[in-house]
Parts: C-alpha cells; sequence; structure tokens
C-alpha cells in the first residue's frame, strides 16, 4: 500500500497518462490529496483522471484549484496542458 502521498500521486498520475485502471489510479491520488488536499500537483493528477473517465465538470473544477494554487515560479508547463485539454 502506497501510504507516502509523493508515490501515490505519482503512481496514479503515471496510471492515468497509460490509460490504466483509472478506478485505483483515483484512489492512489484521493490518498495523496488526503494528506495534502491544497498540494496543486495533486489537484491536476485528479482533474486529469477525472478527464480521462469523461467527467469533464468535475476535472475543470480540480483544474481551476490547481491552477489557482500553483506556483508558477516553479514552472506550471503540465498544468497548462492538461488544461487545455480539459477545457477543448
Amino acid at each position: 500500500m502506497l501510504n507516502n502521498p509523493i508515490l501515490a500521486n505519482g503512481v496514479g498520475y503515471i496510471s492515468t497518462i497509460l490509460d490504466y485502471d483509472l478506478d485505483n489510479a483515483t484512489k492512489l491520488i484521493e490518498r495523496a490529496l488526503t494528506k495534502s488536499p491544497y498540494n496543486a500537483a495533486y489537484l491536476d493528477s485528479m482533474a486529469y483522471v477525472e478527464y480521462k473517465k469523461g467527467n469533464y465538470n468535475s476535472a475543470a473544477k480540480y483544474m481551476a484549484k490547481s491552477l489557482e494554487l500553483a506556483d508558477f515560479t516553479i514552472g506550471c508547463g503540465v498544468l497548462f496542458e492538461h488544461a487545455g485539454d480539459i477545457e477543448r
């Protein structure tokens, strides 16, 4: 079991990119968000898995929160990429 939020989010995000077991990916990302609910990267991961599952309204809500909390001084290219996918 992945109790470390960084690992849980990472595995969930990679599963999402690979379109592999999106329900489990959601659970892993939820686990990360439970430990760190204001983490822009974790919110982005949840937005992307929701998008991949066809839950576009939910994806847009998570993405908006992710962009609101993002630290743009460290670069957020992938957030903008995902935001563009979701807004299509």
